[in-house]
């Protein structure tokens, strides 16, 4: 069962950063093939290499989502961090209290 979720999660890393890199590569293969092209630049291939900057530099950041969505045992330790209730001090006048949250 952990080394079927543990394959899940590589397979999706995989896929993640395959699909969010091919496009950036073949751009930059299509403007050392075609030198001139960056000059020639229309909305297109400027909105392009924009989608695909955007999808290459987002890539690390997918590691963590993709965390989160295969694994439960991640999911119940962020939601711990995330809604970790600290204790409230009251001050009043001279002393401190602690009041506890439930």
């Amino acid at each position: 069962s952990s080394d079927k979720r543990l394959s899940r999660m590589l397979l999706l890393m995989s896929v993640a950063i395959v699909l969010s890199s091919i496009p950036y590569c073949i751009e930059h293969i299509y403007y050392i093939i075609i030198p001139n092209a960056r000059s020639n630049q229309t909305s297109f291939t400027y909105l392009y290499h924009v989608i695909t900057s955007i999808l290459f530099y987002v890539n690390p950041v997918t590691s963590f989502y993709i965390f989160f969505i295969s694994t439960p045992n991640f999911r119940r330790q962020v939601r711990k961090l995330m809604f970790w209730k600290r204790p409230i001090y009251h001050y009043d006048h001279e002393t401190f209290t602690m009041i506890t949250v439930t």
